[in-house]
């Protein structure tokens, strides 16, 4: 699937684990609970996508186009957000242990929930921009959709 054009595409639920899609354009896909543990995302156009709830374990995300996407109670543990831009995201509730995000931009970023101190190169990315959001998340959605 490297290179594949999959914009405004409905994997919700989907099982992309492992999956190859560098360079592919997810612009505005519905990947709401998807699986991509350990999928290689490298420069890759995710901008306006659903990613709430999804599961990127371990995701080699260099370089990728986030801007505007929804990362609300989605698994980043362990991937790799080098170079990525994060402009606008929103990460409420995320998991960001162990992320590496050296030299990401998170301007405009919704930080609200999100634990940071475990991230690597949080020194290196770009945050100026980034506060937390005074909404209110405490209710997780009820990811029915």
């Amino acid at each position: 699937m490297k290179g594949a054009h999959l914009v405004a595409a409905i994997l919700t639920r989907a099982d992309l684990s492992e999956a190859d899609l560098t360079g592919a354009d997810l612009t505005e896909a519905d990947a709401n609970g998807a699986d991509l543990t350990e999928a290689d995302l490298t420069g890759a156009y995710l901008s306006s996508a659903n990613l709430v709830r999804a599961n990127l374990n371990g995701a080699e995300l260099v370089g990728v186009d986030l801007r505007w996407a929804d990362l609300r109670w989605a698994n980043l543990r362990g991937v790799n957000l080098r170079e990525a831009n994060l402009d606008g995201v929103n990460l409420t509730g995320a998991l960001l242990n162990e992320a590496d995000i050296r030299g990401a931009d998170l301007r405009g970023v919704d930080l609200a929930g999100v634990d940071l101190s475990e991230t690597i190169g949080l020194s290196e990315a770009l945050i100026h921009r980034a506060e937390p959001s005074t909404k209110d998340h405490s209710a997780a959605p009820d990811n029915q959709g």
